[in-house]
């Protein structure tokens, strides 16, 4: 792409866009390539300007007669100018990365290993160097991890596949490449990336096996000592079974506390969205993890001021892209029903556009659904009447009506909304019946696209233990724990007293609600209170060093921390005399190593004479 690009383009200087007005380039597919769309921009804008010059006569500089140019040389130089601040403004990234978004994964590949050789001399140059390619720091605790970091070729490698996969989206969202009318979610190059990816992947998961050392504790056999890979990852059926298990958990906790449940849709102001579908554009020109990054930070504002006001939530966050790749977020709610103003309100105070309120009738609109235009409106009842279908508003609120439609349903509508139609087909949601909405295979492909390329997960829980953690790690114990809690907990998340380890599609299934309940159940349910439960769980962890030499702490087992009431002195300097004030202290009663065994990958190159092992390449890990 920088061969294509003249001396004016390079030295062409990028103002900061508040309000980017691209000028948009239609029909053509990203396949083509960013120094094809780029070369088809800049003759864009080149005969967009002429035009406004000298009308229908000219559509390329070469087309002028000579006499004429050389009259009108100080207009040409302006309208050069122009078109090469607007090519470097849809091309613009942090760093130098620009000058790279048309890389592919073999080139990138040569990149990083040339950036890692060139990590020699001064460490403290390097660095700086190294921040001024990327644009932003360089992750480590330590100058010496960080120069560690910069002479991995692997280090470079992730990086640079990261900034350029996610300047190239945003370029094409400059261009107006994604959208309803377009590509969807993300581009077709993205996607066709993201594709070679997973199939690398399955490659590999498929040619490595896990190998054991063995550890004297734990005697191993030949069956034993080698695990294929495949036969260990968790695949999408079992990462969708234990996100239903806990929602399921979940809603009947809700029951049982007679909470109420809502479904809570939340759409990014006009100003977030690359390429409306509605309205006029009127985008910041900033990139869909930006606009995540918003959402996350007043959502954590909303969390926040409504702990200070003793008021707790319990549910489900799902994030989805729209059309044009700006995120939007379905969020079930579990809270008491007479908290429901507040948490709107305290919603607002962040989300401060429209808030539709649907009446729960099995999903139908209908024209007792109401619109409040604010805050102010809301809080002092004011209201219309929504009487057209699909009006939107910036805040949704569906109540859910436990008679009429269970939450989970809505739940995991939004879950299996990106999953293949043979996983759906296995879902029963309601009735036995697959209550989500079908995606085409393409769609769920650039959903999954969208997600790696911007960071984004897909959704988590809210408002309950750190139970999935834990969940896991008593699953993975083959036998049962000596303190009799941490025994209940073990026969809860294996569902059975049958030790060793639980096989892939076996009938042993746990028990998430009463696994829940024994941790201390909802928040929600609290009222603001404190957790009651004598017990807690915690992660046991051990300090270790990474390959660059920064101290991290991996998760080897579980601890079990008993609450106790106590008198303790209160640490006030001002205070005449010492005063006793009570507050809860835990102390560790049992832990528990879940990764007792070392294993090492071994990874088979398949070849027309055979496989072989590469030993070299084995990574050791502790489990």
């Amino acid at each position: 792409m920088g061969q294509k690009m003249n001396k004016l383009e390079l030295e062409a200087s990028v103002d900061h866009v508040t309000n980017a007005n691209f000028h948009q380039v239609r029909g053509h597919s990203t396949r083509i390539g960013v120094a094809e769309l780029v070369e088809q921009y800049q003759s864009a804008q080149i005969r967009a300007l002429l035009k406004k010059r000298y009308g229908s006569a000219y559509e390329k500089e070469s087309d002028i007669p000579n006499s004429i140019r050389r009259q009108d040389e100080s207009e040409l130089s302006d309208i050069r100018r122009e078109v090469a601040r607007r090519v470097a403004a849809i091309t613009s990234a942090e760093g130098k990365i620009a000058r790279y978004i048309d890389l592919s994964r073999a080139q990138i590949k040569q990149l990083a290993v040339s950036m890692a050789e060139l990590a020699g001399g001064d460490r403290d140059a390097r660095l700086q160097e190294a921040r001024k390619f990327l644009g932003h720091d360089i992750p480590g605790s330590t100058p010496e991890s960080q120069y560690a970091r910069i002479c991995s070729a692997s280090f470079w490698r992730r990086c640079i596949t990261v900034a350029v996969d996610r300047s190239r989206e945003q370029f094409f969202l400059r261009l107006g490449k994604l959208g309803k009318s377009a590509e969807c979610y993300a581009s077709d190059l993205g996607v066709d990336a993201r594709k070679q990816q997973l199939n690398k992947q399955k490659i590999w998961i498929r040619n490595t096996v896990l190998v054991r050392d063995c550890n004297p504790a734990t005697p191993c056999t030949s069956v034993t000592k080698r695990i294929r890979l495949e036969d260990v990852v968790k695949t999408p059926e079992q990462k969708f079974a234990r996100i239903y298990s806990f929602v399921k958990a979940m809603e009947k906790l809700a029951e049982k506390s007679k909470l109420s449940s809502a479904m809570l849709t939340i759409t990014l102001e006009p100003e977030w969205h690359p390429n409306p579908q509605f309205g006029t554009n009127t985008w910041n020109g900033k990139s869909p993890r930006a606009a995540h990054k918003s959402f996350c930070t007043r959502w954590q504002a909303v969390m926040r001021d409504l702990h200070r006001i003793g008021i707790r939530l319990s549910g489900f966050r799902a994030t989805e892209p729209h059309g044009d790749a700006c995120p939007h977020y379905h969020t079930w709610l579990i809270y008491r029903p007479e908290h429901e103003k507040k948490i709107l309100l305290t919603v607002m105070r962040y989300f401060p556009l429209k808030l539709k309120v649907r009446v729960p009738n099995d999903g139908a609109i209908t024209t007792t659904d109401i619109i409040y235009e604010n805050r102010d409106d809301f809080a002092a009842g004011k209201w219309r009447a929504c009487a057209a279908e699909g009006v939107g508003a910036q805040v949704e609120l569906s109540r859910i009506d436990p008679e009429r439609s269970k939450a989970a349903s809505y739940v995991m509508k939004y879950v299996m909304g990106t999953l293949p139609k043979k996983l759906k087909e296995k879902a029963e949601v309601i009735d036995g019946r697959s209550e989500g909405h079908s995606e085409p295979d393409d769609g769920i492909m650039r959903v999954d696209a969208y997600r790696a390329i911007w960071g984004m997960n897909q959704g988590q829980l809210f408002g309950v233990a750190k139970c999935l953690t834990v969940w896991d790690q008593f699953r993975r114990m083959q036998q049962p724990p000596a303190h009799w809690f941490l025994k209940e907990l073990w026969l809860m998340a294996r569902g059975g007293s049958a030790e060793g380890r639980v096989p892939r599609g076996c009938e042993q299934r746990g028990d998430a609600y009463k696994f829940l309940e024994a941790l201390g159940g909802l928040d929600a349910s609290r009222n603001g209170k404190r957790n009651r439960k004598n017990y807690v769980i915690s992660r046991l962890v051990e300090a270790g060093v990474n390959k660059y030499g920064d101290v991290i702490k991996k998760t080897i087992g579980i601890r079990l921390l008993k609450k106790a009431n106590k008198k303790k002195p209160e640490s006030n300097l001002n205070s005449a005399s010492a005063k006793s004030v009570r507050g809860n202290c835990a102390r560790v009663v049992a832990t528990i190593k879940t990764r007792l065994d070392k294993w090492s990958f071994e990874t088979k190159i398949p070849s027309l004479f055979g496989d072989f092992s590469i030993s070299s390449r084995t990574t050791e890990f502790v489990t």
